[in-house]
């Protein structure tokens, strides 16, 4: 008898194992634009330094263009991410019509938004594939050679 429990004791932890391993797999999403392009305002290329309000623009990009980045970004793989990261690095900045603005780069799309009278970050838990993202961002990036990054 205890042998039977200690055989079935180590066929479900064989189980279990492989059922984490098959689970591991990484899915793929993509960015589900969640504005309208007549929302826009502006879109710039930026360096966020340290958080959502510290950034340096680098470049206006012109609003025809808008659209295009955008659904450009949507088309990059995006991988689910265990923490929430602040924008960092290089991307793109979308400033709206209402003053909210989001920050999009490789790591991170932070939206902030106007809750009780003040400008609010939220982060979300995702991001993009770097040689994807890098593809686009150089694409708009005129002003700065790539080879300098």
């Amino acid at each position: 008898m205890k042998k039977k429990i200690l055989t079935l004791n180590v066929i479900l932890i064989l189980l279990l194992s492989v059922l984490l391993l098959v689970g591991c797999e990484d899915n793929i999403y993509y960015w589900d634009v969640e504005f309208s392009y007549e929302d826009i305002k502006e879109v710039k290329v930026v360096h966020v330094t340290s958080s959502y309000d510290e950034y340096c623009v680098l470049e206006d990009i012109p609003m025809e263009q808008s659209q295009k980045i955008i659904e450009d970004l949507s088309t990059i793989k995006m991988y689910k991410t265990r923490y929430q990261h602040c924008a960092s690095n290089y991307g793109f900045l979308f400033v709206f019509n209402s003053g909210e603005y989001i920050i999009v780069t490789q790591i991170a799309r932070e939206r902030v938004v106007f809750e009780d009278g003040k400008l609010v970050a939220k982060a979300d838990c995702y991001e993009f594939d770097k040689e994807q993202f890098d593809q686009v961002f150089f694409k708009y990036l005129s002003n700065y050679p790539q080879d300098l990054w």
